[in-house]
């Protein structure tokens, strides 16, 4: 299947999940060039850049800086490159925004003398509640685009800037169709000129996080599906972009799992990878590009029945409410803990993430129980970060459970998963190789640890993962787990003076830092 229009096939973030290198905002004028220059000239050979100010407090002028550094180094004017910024959410303060905007504008007019087009076409926009409200703002950031450029001393005319609405959250994804189709509409009512495309962005990072690997992929197999109705019913091409990164809790993108991954996700147009595939993989990154490039587009979309869409509804939240209570009663430890995991982006927003399972009541799916206080958890990157750190690698939390249950009360649900969900197998398997159970008895609570032991038992009977533990993380784990178990003990509870001195000691902190960042090295990412 060939595309109607070139769109790019890898996108590059600005996440914070290197566990090698920290980066600065006065360094990222010259990543961009290094992640968007040709492989031939010594670059990664990315299509495409997010400039993130939604996940960090990113000066409001970055896409200048970054813009102007990729046209002195001639990336721009050699290749057929793009810069996305991904805006803050909707609860932002307003002016930050227009600030962002103005950005965007100045850049595009810099480029224009260049190229006499855009470099910055479009806008990752959250859809928030209503779509309408999207539009809305899309039309107002136009509007004062227009006036800027007429006002200039040398005006120019330049496309529209058009938003990727970002789907961030399990109603979003699994009513993907209604959602881009209410967009299209709203657009060619509000707006003068009608959609030629419409690129979607599959956000997957926190409700990953928040409810579970498995809910989370087969969330977005069912956006896919849904995503190819939709362009077929309004006759105007969707491309989904998917946000994706090396460890199977954000889909196991990476030089081993790159087959399972394409096999999985069919459909994908553009995948959003994190620097860790670049910093952290020890592998040429660039070769992945190349690959990626050359086989990822034109896959065909997972087509699913009405059945299979209701049975991929009920797995969701089966998998997300074991996930989510037994997650819960290791909470507490994990955000007295966060502060162990070292930023790796200045400024980084570290928004912890709040669990609530009436989250998944828009999909309407009975007699599975939802009673489950909500609670929080750190931010996706300090999260995994952890989990992996202390031998409990979160993608194996309450799938065994889960598939036992299933396997004795819904069989032909439980026979279903494996189409559902094709690489659940390799997925497991990459996980299960950082499992370091007697790591993980030192730091959760002994309720935590129950079901942990039961999903392991229970996932060597259903999926025989393969046992190829990686001796290197697990003598990592147990060191860091020591001093952990320590940790997250409050202090007022401690009654030894030693204990306490211990614990304070700053370097001693300063070296499980460290320890926490070569374990991020070893699995190819921090979290």
């Amino acid at each position: 299947m060939v595309l109607p229009m070139r769109v790019p096939a890898v996108m590059v973030t600005q996440d914070s999940d290197s566990a090698s290198t920290y980066v600065s905002f006065s360094e990222e004028p010259d990543e961009a060039v290094s992640f968007l220059a040709p492989v031939e000239e010594g670059g990664h050979g990315f299509d495409e850049l997010m400039v993130d100010f939604k996940g960090k407090m990113t000066p409001c002028n970055q896409v200048v800086s970054i813009v102007a550094r990729l046209i002195e180094a001639g990336v721009i004017q050699s290749s057929k490159v793009k810069v996305t910024p991904r805006m803050p959410t909707d609860d932002t303060v307003g002016l930050r925004r227009t600030a962002i905007l103005h950005s965007i504008i100045e850049a595009n007019y810099t480029a224009y003398h260049h190229l006499n087009e855009n470099v910055v076409e479009e806008v990752i926009h959250p859809v928030g509640s209503d779509v309408r409200s999207l539009v809305r703002v899309e039309a107002n950031f136009n509007i004062i685009k227009n006036y800027v450029l007429e006002s200039s001393l040398k005006p120019v005319e330049v496309k529209d800037l058009q938003f990727i609405p970002s789907l961030d959250n399990f109603n979003l994804l699994v009513n993907a169709a209604d959602t881009i189709s209410s967009y299209v509409n709203a657009r060619a009512t509000m707006l003068p000129q009608e959609s030629e495309k419409v690129r979607v962005y599959l956000a997957r990072e926190n409700i990953s996080a928040k409810f579970g690997m498995l809910p989370s992929a087969l969330a977005l197999r069912l956006a896919l599906s849904k995503l190819n109705d939709a362009a077929k019913s309004l006759s105007v091409p969707v491309y989904p972009i998917l946000e994706c990164g090396p460890l199977p809790l954000r889909g196991n993108l990476n030089h081993e799992s790159k087959d399972s991954f394409l096999r999985m996700y069919g459909g994908v147009t553009t995948v959003a990878v994190p620097p860790s595939l670049i910093y952290d993989s020890g592998k040429k990154a660039s070769d992945l590009v190349k690959s990626l490039k050359d086989e990822l587009q034109g896959k065909s979309p997972p087509e699913l029945s009405g059945e299979e869409e209701a049975q991929i509804r009920e797995l969701i939240v089966f998998f997300a409410c074991e996930y989510a209570r037994t997650v819960s009663k290791a909470a507490d430890v994990l955000m007295r803990l966060a502060s162990l995991v070292p930023e790796r982006r200045e400024a980084s927003i570290s928004e912890h993430l709040n669990v609530n399972i009436k989250e998944l009541e828009p999909l309407n799916v009975r007699g599975i129980s939802m009673e489950l206080e909500s609670f929080t958890i750190p931010s996706p990157v300090k999260y995994t970060a952890l989990m992996y750190s202390f031998g409990a690698p979160p993608e194996l939390v309450g799938v065994g459970r889960a598939l036992s249950l299933l396997e004795k009360k819904r069989k032909g649900l439980f026979e279903g998963l494996f189409d559902l969900y094709p690489s659940l197998e390799d997925d497991i398997s990459s996980a299960w190789r950082y499992l370091c159970l007697e790591a993980a008895r030192k730091v959760f609570p002994e309720s935590f640890i129950s079901d942990l032991a039961e999903d392991i038992r229970l996932i060597k009977e259903f999926l025989s993962p393969k046992e190829n533990y990686s001796a290197p993380h697990r003598a990592l784990s147990m060191m860091i787990s020591e001093y952990a178990a320590l940790k997250s003990v409050p202090e007022k509870n401690l009654r030894d003076i030693e204990v306490k001195e211990f614990i304070r000691n700053e370097k001693l902190e300063d070296s499980v830092k460290q320890l926490i960042l070569q374990a991020g090295r070893i699995r190819g990412a921090l979290g």
